[in-house]
């Protein structure tokens, strides 16, 4: 027996296959409508995942993310801070960003996002800050204290040696304090965490950097004509003589032979001890009892030795050496101090010719002080002012004036302590002829210009002094 064959309905087919339409259809509507309210798959924005977000969720996600900023300031020699939201009352203010890039989703083309990757949007994210507090927060951090910032150096040809080389540049840390501000207020406003100072050109740049032509030149003109530097050392304070000045003591011929100047040579070293000799100079300083003096003229002090200084840069030059040194001296004081303060140390005796009154001082404590009595003011036999220094002596000896018209002297007087301080006749010594010391007696009964002291106080202050000794004489 033949069975009939089944036919297949496709009527159903298409009713099933309708229907299955109809629901994609009808899901791909609804989902278009979602999406024109939402952000559609792997949307990322400001690192915010956004997906299935409406645009207040976003922009309440910018502003959670906006209240937790913190922005690390970085700059050199270690420097960071930190400037947090809440410190500076930092809020986000919403500008439609968000909304517009809803608007450029494209709603109909939501299920392409499904088959990309997530990419990152940003916004330009508005923000406002309380700038006073902003001040306040920076004036915490001391940004721009002198103390802490190192200026730039500029590269310079450097004596090493034999030869010069250039010193690179030293950037240093020094701040410019406009720049720093603007630079500080755009990242907040922008939202970075991290600034850096460099990056943003902050720093005060030095002038001259190591490959500058015309130090790469200089450099090149120096060894050919002055190799050679000398470091003065002046107590606290150094000097340097080097290529940078010596080259203008060169006279260089036609065919590029260089001969040394004597004259400019000798002008220098003028003007250096000019600079730094302290004899006859005016000094201010305090005197034994507190009171504000000045004292001028006399023989103490530093003096160089200007001819030896001549001889010792030629021989420098000529050798291409590299020196640390004093300069040569004919004379020395106990201490080196800048032009117009005190040279002479804390030990010295210091005579007050008004008070008709010495002093001898160690270490800045009066020791021992007797009243005086000085030079006659009158006949060029008053005791002169200045500062000079006990040059011998002697115990006992005579002292002898000046040989007068009859052959004899003015005087020949025997005395037990002699203290010189001059060379011209000036000392301290005792005084036996005298009845009183102190007060006007210098006035009717003053000696010939030397300091008279009593007999008791002269030997004191012998036993007390030695040769070398700062005198102060001063009104």
């Amino acid at each position: 027996m033949k069975h009939a064959r089944k036919t297949f309905n496709f009527k159903w087919l298409w009713i099933v296959l309708g229907i299955v339409f109809g629901v994609l259809i009808a899901f791909y509507g609804v989902a278009t409508y979602y999406f024109s309210s939402h952000f559609g798959f792997n949307t990322s924005i400001d690192s915010i995942n956004c997906t299935f977000k409406t645009v207040e969720e976003v922009e309440q996600a910018i502003a959670q993310r906006v209240d937790e900023h913190e922005m690390v300031i970085e700059g050199r020699a270690s420097l960071s801070k930190t400037i947090k939201a809440a410190d500076i009352d930092l809020d986000y203010v919403p500008d439609g960003q968000v909304a517009v890039m809803m608007k450029e989703q494209n709603p109909f083309l939501w299920p392409v996002r499904l088959f990309r990757d997530a990419g990152e949007d940003a916004t330009l994210a508005s923000v406002k800050f309380d700038k006073a507090k902003l001040t306040g927060v920076l004036e915490k951090f001391d940004l721009f204290n002198e103390a802490d910032m190192k200026p730039p150096v500029d590269a310079y040809a450097k004596f090493e040696e034999s030869q010069y080389v250039i010193q690179p540049e030293d950037p240093g840390t020094t701040l410019d304090e406009a720049r720093t501000n603007e630079a500080i207020d755009e990242g907040v406003q922008s939202l970075v965490s991290t600034l850096s100072l460099d990056d943003k050109g902050c720093y005060v740049p030095p002038e001259i950097f190591a490959n500058n032509p015309e130090l790469v030149e200089r450099v090149k003109t120096y060894n050919t004509y002055v190799p050679f530097a000398i470091t003065y050392n002046l107590g606290d304070e150094t000097e340097l003589l080097d290529a940078t000045t010596a080259i203008d003591w060169i006279d260089i011929g036609e065919g590029g032979e260089g001969t040394l100047n004597g004259e400019a040579l000798a002008t220098w070293v003028h003007d250096f001890a000019a600079r730094h000799d302290t004899v006859g100079t005016e000094r201010a300083f305090k005197t034994a009892t507190g009171e504000d003096a000045t004292v001028s003229a006399g023989t103490y002090g530093w003096k160089v030795d200007q001819n030896s200084e001549i001889e010792a840069i030629k021989t420098a030059i000529t050798n291409h050496t590299g020196e640390e040194r004093e300069p040569y001296y004919t004379q020395t004081a106990a201490v080196h101090a800048p032009l117009g303060t005190p040279d002479w140390g804390t030990t010295y005796i210091e005579l007050d010719l008004t008070k008709q009154h010495m002093y001898y001082l160690v270490d800045g404590s009066i020791e021992f002080e007797a009243d005086v009595v000085t030079g006659a003011p009158w006949g060029n036999r008053a005791t002169p002012s200045g500062v000079y220094s006990i040059l011998e002596m002697l115990s006992p000896t005579v002292l002898r004036g000046e040989i007068q018209a009859n052959g004899k002297r003015e005087y020949e007087t025997p005395v037990r302590y002699w203290m010189r301080m001059t060379w011209a006749g000036h000392g301290f010594h005792d005084a036996t002829w005298q009845s009183s010391f102190g007060g006007n007696r210098y006035t009717y009964a003053g000696s010939h210009g030397c300091i008279n002291m009593s007999y008791s106080d002269a030997g004191s202050l012998y036993k007390l002094i030695e040769v070398g000794l700062p005198v102060i004489s001063h009104h």
